[in-house]
């Protein structure tokens, strides 16, 4: 196969991911809004910590996860563009990357 079809594939599959991160943060903001509506009726009946922790970690970790997922696309697109993986980048924290010693 020629590099350039290569690169036309790993472009292609990229484009779907994101497309698909795409659709699971809107399915997780429809999901989010009801869970913000069960918790606002939690609040006038008493104890509302303990359904707002649960609810909190299941959005942090969801997002960690999505953070994983484009960190590994950053890294294929950085190869594709023939670019070093590590070094004088930014780093997911939008910072510079620290430089190797």
């Amino acid at each position: 196969m020629r590099e350039e079809t290569q690169k036309q594939r790993l472009l292609l599959s990229t484009i779907r991911m994101h497309e698909q991160l795409a659709e699971i943060l809107a399915h997780k903001a429809l999901e989010a809004e009801k869970a913000r509506n069960w918790l606002c009726g939690c609040l006038a009946e008493g104890d509302p910590l303990k359904p707002c922790l649960a609810v909190h970690e299941q959005v942090v970790e969801m997002l960690e996860g999505i953070a994983r997922v484009e960190s590994g696309i950053v890294g294929h697109l950085k190869i594709l563009l023939g670019e070093e993986e590590s070094g004088g980048g930014m780093d997911m924290f939008g910072g510079k990357g620290e430089e190797p010693s």
